[in-house]
């Protein structure tokens, strides 16, 4: 499987899968791609785009799983050890985050 990644029309991006032949789009640009695994050991990429939002995706699907939502736009995306990871946005902000299991009851 390969990943490309497209340049859109207009402020729009994707990101084609192209062994599925399935595109993402990403609205405002992408400024940073970064993947790692959940906390269940899914893969997942994050995609940080200029409209102030991460948007999460399942791989090898490419099927949205989720956003993160930022002040400014998130400039930077890092992985840390244990499930952590850290996004710094455009105010300076750094926020540090962790996955935790689907159901947190079953903890």
């Amino acid at each position: 499987m390969t990943a490309y990644l497209k340049e859109g029309v207009g402020d729009r991006d994707q990101v084609e899968n192209s062994d599925e032949g399935k595109k993402t789009t990403a609205r405002g640009g992408i400024l940073a791609l970064r993947g790692m695994h959940d906390a269940e050991g899914k893969p997942v990429l994050f995609v940080a785009c200029n409209d102030n939002s991460v948007h999460l995706y399942d791989l090898p699907s490419f099927s949205e799983r989720g956003k993160i939502f930022a002040k400014k736009e998130v400039r930077a995306i890092q992985i840390g050890p244990d499930g952590l990871f850290f996004t710094g946005d455009g105010t300076g902000e750094l926020k540090v985050w962790k996955w935790v299991a689907s159901d947190p009851t079953s903890a």
